[in-house]
C-alpha cells in the first residue's frame, strides 16, 4: 500500500501536463494527425462520437501520495482503459494527462466502451478493497 506524502509539491508537475483542449483544436487534430475525420465541406458530413475519460480526483490522490505513486496509477489505468477503445471499434486520439480523447463512427461503439470501461473500473476498485481488507 502507499503512503501518503505530506510534502508533496511535485503535484504541481503532474497539474501541469494536464491539457484542456478546445473543439477546434480537437477537430485540428484529427484531421492532421490522425485522418479520422475530414474537415467537412457542402457535399459530405460525418458524424462523429468523442469520448473524453477523466480519472476522478487525481490531482488530489498526487498531493497525498506524490507523482511517482500518481504516474503509476495513471499507467495502470491506462493499460486497463485503451485497449478498450480498439475492441469498441473507435481510435484513441490522445492522452492527457490522466485523461483520454478517442472517437467512435458509431455512438453506440463509444457507449459499448464506455459501460465496458466502467464495469472494469469497478471490478477492479472491489478487488483492491477486498486485497487491502485482507479478504
Amino acid at each position: 500500500m502507499v503512503k501518503p506524502r505530506r510534502d508533496s509539491h511535485r503535484s504541481d508537475f503532474i497539474n501541469s501536463n494536464q491539457s484542456r483542449t478546445t473543439k477546434d483544436h480537437i477537430m485540428e487534430h484529427l484531421a492532421e494527425r490522425h485522418g479520422v475525420f475530414s474537415w467537412p465541406d457542402e457535399s459530405r458530413v460525418r458524424t462523429m462520437t468523442v469520448m473524453f475519460t477523466d480519472m476522478a480526483a487525481s490531482s488530489r490522490f498526487a498531493e497525498m501520495y506524490g507523482a511517482r505513486a500518481a504516474i503509476s496509477k495513471r499507467k495502470r489505468h491506462n493499460r486497463m482503459l485503451i485497449p478498450m477503445i480498439d475492441r469498441h471499434r473507435g481510435t484513441l486520439v490522445e492522452v492527457f494527462g490522466d485523461s483520454l480523447l478517442a472517437v467512435f463512427e458509431q455512438a453506440d461503439d463509444a457507449a459499448r466502451c464506455a459501460i465496458s470501461m466502467q464495469r472494469q473500473l469497478a471490478k477492479f476498485n472491489r478487488a483492491r478493497q477486498l486485497q487491502q481488507e485482507g479478504l
